[in-house]
């Protein structure tokens, strides 16, 4: 056979299925002289784990019944917060520390850090050796 014209490469290529050797008047492969037609999939993820679960949100304290005095937020991560004196106490037995009032924002469980692995690999089915003349 002729030789390919531009813009074709200048080599003739032989290609045979399975893993085999190249021939002495092809010896001269690509890259690597065994490809695939086909392959299997064997990736999958590993068990999702979202970490260590815990109280997302913000309560927020007031020291009236209408959600609008003197207005301290509270993140629920555990920590300790101080509440402001009731500025405005009023009517008999009311103290003035007292919170007669919360709000809930954004509030429910959070999710930790955490992360799902890749495992496994794809597998090479069907191999076509390819070798070329020089």
């Amino acid at each position: 056979m002729a030789k390919p014209a531009s813009p074709f490469g200048g080599k003739l290529c032989i290609f045979k299925a399975g893993v085999t050797s190249c021939p002495s008047s092809y010896p001269v492969s690509p890259a690597s002289p065994q490809y695939y037609e086909t392959w299997t999939e064997g990736r999958k993820c590993s068990s999702c784990s979202c970490g260590a679960i815990g109280c997302g949100g913000t309560v927020t304290a007031f020291t009236d019944l209408g959600c609008t005095q003197s207005p301290t937020p509270v993140d629920m991560d555990g920590s300790c917060s101080t509440i402001p004196k009731d500025p405005t106490p009023t009517g008999a037995g009311v103290s003035k520390h007292d919170t007669l009032s919360i709000r809930w924002d954004d509030g429910g469980p959070v999710c930790g850090a955490g992360a799902s692995n890749l495992l496994g690999s794809p597998t090479p089915d069907s191999a076509i050796t390819v070798c070329c003349q020089q």
